[in-house]
């Protein structure tokens, strides 16, 4: 087995099981919102720091695995893709078949 394919497939198994494991390891609520602690840096009590509503970085990090472990990524197959008149999806991303 290559050698990139064993480290991938490490990164991938270490995330899905963060997002299975995510509700007993997350040192706080993901959505507790503390004016008192917005924008500090990683320190012992938060690894990650906080965003500007004052929530655990790592917390929150590891309820989107969590999240995304349930739901796969799945996109709403109702809903269009967004194109512009030139193909492009944005100004950002032009289209690279040209």
């Amino acid at each position: 087995m290559p050698l990139q394919l064993k480290a991938g497939l490490i990164i991938v198994g270490t995330i899905v099981l963060l997002g299975l494991l995510a509700p007993w390891i997350a040192p706080h609520p993901w959505d507790t919102i503390s004016m008192r602690t917005r924008f500090l840096a990683p320190n012992a009590t938060y690894w990650l720091g906080t965003d500007e509503y004052g929530r655990d970085v790592l917390s929150r990090l590891l309820n989107g695995c969590a999240a995304l472990d349930r739901h796969g990524g799945e996109r709403n197959p109702r809903q269009p893709r967004h194109r512009r008149a030139d193909g492009s999806c944005c100004r950002l991303f032009p289209r690279l078949d040209r």
